[in-house]
């Protein structure tokens, strides 16, 4: 019998009660500051605190979503353009990540026609990158793609759709 979970959750809870302490304790000021330093050095932070706080979309934050899948593919691709075997698996994660958390934050915070668009820019992009796909990560990626095309679908308007369909 594995009684390791039950510690391990244990420990877990413990250190996000530690976290809780500090940062009610810490004086409002200083964990302003603190987060206004940390947001302004990580746009993929950045973005999600925005996306937390569910704030007006605007170009610069399309701008700064595409920089996010830009880089995902420039920290992969390197040199030569082509994602290796080895890298594959980790590059897939980082993209599917992207879609799970970002992309799904912007359709939570109803940003339909956004999300769509950014969705796009990461199957195409896929499509047309060098990959040894021996694991099927584009298969993987382009498969998330389509649940989040029909999560948008559900929720959009008739022009959206006519969009879509196009």
């Amino acid at each position: 019998m594995d009684h390791s979970e039950p510690i391990e959750k244990e420990h877990v809870n413990k250190e996000k009660e530690n976290l809780v302490n500090l940062v009610k304790e810490a004086d409002e000021s200083v964990v302003q500051d603190f987060l206004i330093n940390i947001l302004a050095d990580d746009e993929k932070l950045l973005s999600r605190f925005k996306a937390a706080l569910n704030c007006t979309f605007s170009p610069e934050d399309m701008k700064r979503y595409k920089n996010q899948i830009n880089g995902i593919f420039d920290r992969y691709e390197g040199v030569h353009g082509f994602i290796d075997y080895y890298s594959a698996g980790p590059f897939a994660s980082e993209l599917e990540d992207f879609l799970d958390n970002d992309i799904r934050s912007i359709i939570e915070n109803e940003k339909y026609q956004e999300a769509f668009e950014l969705t796009n820019d990461i199957f195409i992009e896929i499509g047309s990158t060098d990959i040894d796909d021996s694991s099927g990560e584009i298969g993987m990626v382009s498969q998330l793609c389509m649940e989040i095309w029909q999560e948008i679908l559900e929720h959009s308007d008739a022009q959206l759709e006519e969009k879509m369909f196009r």
